[in-house]
């Protein structure tokens, strides 16, 4: 468990509405090294929190396992972002298509959260 005074944001508070709720698709668990996050949602549940000289890598607090990793953010031609660096992630979890990961910000510590909410 996460200690709560080291990391003082609360876990994944299923009633925020800043939550970041992906279910996974075959691209995302597959070779591609990435995750895809809709338009819609970075725009309006990331951006908000990521500071003025946001140079396209974020970091990504896995709860669980307490393991920060570095992702790099690209936008795609349809205006989606990929998120390159999350087969780093994959390594370590046994994701598959239909896991539903929630992803909330950090603020604290200037990174996004994740953790695994329900498995396919």
């Amino acid at each position: 468990m996460v200690d709560t005074e080291l990391y003082p944001d609360k876990p994944f508070d299923a009633d925020s509405p800043w939550n970041i709720l992906i279910t996974l698709t075959p691209s995302d668990i597959g070779l591609s090294n990435m995750i895809t996050f809709p338009k819609e949602i970075v725009e309006n549940k990331m951006l908000p929190f990521l500071p003025d000289n946001f140079i396209g890598y974020l970091d990504f607090f896995d709860f669980d396992t307490e393991v920060v990793t570095t992702l790099t953010v690209k936008e795609d031609a349809d205006g989606n972002f990929q998120f390159h660096g999350w087969s780093m992630v994959l390594q370590r979890k046994n994701y598959k298509t239909g896991d539903i990961i929630g992803f909330w910000s950090d603020a604290y510590n200037s990174r996004f959260n994740f953790q695994l909410l329900m498995i396919a």
